[in-house]
């Protein structure tokens, strides 16, 4: 059983994962989480996926917003996708790692 990281001080944790298979298969366990990992661009803001989310559902939901930061740390806690403007505390913008690329390029596969 991997490790447990906790999220920014809350309750929440993310298993801190070594292999790119387990995070695969954890990204894979959670819909919301993928479609929140493949639509993430060069400089994407959590309204956007929002947005997206939106369209694809067909329906408006205030919880989308809840859900869809509680993705992105998650993700972020991983080291998946960074935040290019972490000063700001709105309009926030973000891009895959590395790591992030890499393990969408499985995803895709």
């Amino acid at each position: 059983m991997p490790k447990k990281i906790i999220l920014y001080g809350s309750s929440r944790t993310v298993p801190a994962f070594r292999k790119t298979d387990d995070i695969l298969s954890w990204i894979r366990r959670g819909k919301l989480r993928m479609f929140v990992f493949l639509n993430i661009a060069e400089k994407t803001m959590p309204s956007d996926i929002v947005e997206l989310l939106k369209q694809k559902e067909g329906r408006k939901s205030a919880s989308h917003y809840a859900q869809v930061s509680r993705a992105i740390q998650e993700l972020e806690v991983l080291d998946l996708i960074a935040c290019i403007n972490p000063k700001e505390k709105t309009g926030r913008f973000y891009k895959l790692t590395k790591q992030g690329m890499d393990v969408r390029k499985e995803l895709k596969r």
